[in-house]
């Protein structure tokens, strides 16, 4: 009976020592992943995506705008207005066919735009960035935005891609 008792406490903590381990290693090889995608190079690549895509917005220039997008059913759009409501739209199709009518009729910013305070969360192919955004016009008067972005990397073309845009803009500055 101690022998099959000694034997049970054995196989038990063999078992869990094992675990421990492959638990460890899974770990370790997570965390070098993440440290090679959320290296400093790989933060200005997303913020480069970032601003890019926010100054095509601004350009009203719909394919350098809509290059920067996952383009998928996931994507999605929130934004608030200078009345008080919001906008949200959801999937590439319905955000697409919008913006590119939008870009037709709004009117062109000649403001100078500026991101920073980039706060980052990245794991492997996924990435969450906020971010204040500024665009001073040239009367002087700067407008500004709190921003975020969800980002999926792509391998096969070695590209961040946004996935969701939250822009959140005072729009009392430039009245």
């Amino acid at each position: 009976m101690k022998f099959q008792i000694l034997l049970i406490a054995c196989v038990l903590i063999c078992g869990n020592v094992l675990v421990q381990a492959q638990n460890s290693a899974a770990t370790a090889a997570i965390t070098a992943e993440n440290q090679s995608i959320g290296t400093p190079a790989e933060r200005e690549r997303i913020k480069a995506v970032c601003l890019a895509e926010s100054q095509a917005f601004f350009d009203l220039d719909y394919d350098a705008w809509a290059v920067h997008h996952l383009q998928s059913e996931n994507d999605h759009l929130t934004w608030n207005n200078p009345d008080g409501s919001f906008g949200d739209q959801s999937g590439w199709q319905a955000i697409s066919e919008d913006m590119e009518s939008w870009f037709k009729i709004a009117t062109k910013n000649a403001g100078k735009l500026s991101q920073f305070n980039h706060f980052f969360v990245i794991r492997g192919d996924f990435a969450y960035v906020n971010f204040n955004q500024t665009v001073t016009q040239p009367d002087g008067k700067t407008g500004k935005s709190k921003e975020h972005r969800v980002l999926l990397y792509d391998a096969k073309i070695h590209a961040w891609k946004i996935m969701v845009v939250n822009a959140f803009a005072d729009h009392t500055v430039l009245k």
